[in-house]
């Protein structure tokens, strides 16, 4: 089936179910982090961060201040040199004693790591990390957002609505998209679903910031105010 995916920009609010409703969950660890610990040597080298064996970077590393320390830190993403999935994210800081893994993570291993990304999301000066993947051998595109609270980063999962109890905010066909829905500077993450029975689109949902997590709000959205990032 052809797929429309031109719908994905769409956006002005037309309604909206009040968050009021919602609880305040908590931001959960994520069940695939290993934090700080690790058996991989981190160096500087010509080429920077050095890897673990057979792995090559995705994309470009990135420095922004993660931890809200005052220092920025360097997050770089990595997948298996010889294609397929796999990989993860190693974030590294440069105490006065030298490198070392503030955090690392590894995707499961049935996803292929497609993009790293960094956002100022709330607006608030703390960059999320934001894990593009791919589920292999089919047309989803999970995406892992964590932020720093507490002294670690913590996996922030989509609250209510069809993504209720995953792990991560799951498009179809179509990696899931950020923007501001509602012009208030603080990004919305909007997943877009195929229906059930299937048709010739597909659904976007809008999971909004809520204090506490990213959770589902009953938002139609039609041009031109979506502001989906470039």
């Amino acid at each position: 089936m052809n797929k429309s995916i031109h719908l994905l920009p769409l956006l002005v609010l037309i309604g909206c179910a009040s968050l009021s409703a919602c609880g305040t969950p908590q931001p959960q660890v994520s069940p695939i982090v290993s934090p700080i610990e690790s058996p991989l040597k981190v160096t500087e080298t010509a080429k920077g961060i050095e890897l673990p064996p057979g792995t090559i970077r995705v994309g470009e590393s990135l420095q922004f201040d993660f931890d809200g320390d005052g220092q920025p830190e360097t997050a770089v993403a990595y997948a298996p040199a010889s294609g397929g999935p796999g990989g993860g994210v190693i974030i590294v800081t440069k105490p006065s004693s030298g490198n070392r893994i503030l955090w690392q993570t590894q995707i499961p291993s049935d996803l292929t790591l497609t993009e790293l990304k960094a956002r100022n999301m709330l607006a608030n000066g703390i960059y999320e990390i934001l894990i593009f993947t791919h589920r292999d051998g089919t047309v989803k595109f999970p995406l892992y957002v964590y932020e720093w609270a507490n002294g670690n980063f913590v996996l922030l999962k989509p609250n209510g609505g069809k993504l209720a109890g995953q792990d991560a905010f799951v498009s179809d066909y179509w990696p899931t998209t950020l923007g501001d829905v509602d012009d208030d500077s603080i990004m919305e993450i909007v997943p877009t679903l195929e229906l059930d029975p299937p048709v010739e689109y597909l659904e976007p949902i809008v999971y909004q910031w809520d204090g506490n997590n990213f959770t589902y709000n009953d938002f139609f959205i039609v041009p031109p105010r979506f502001k989906p990032e470039k």
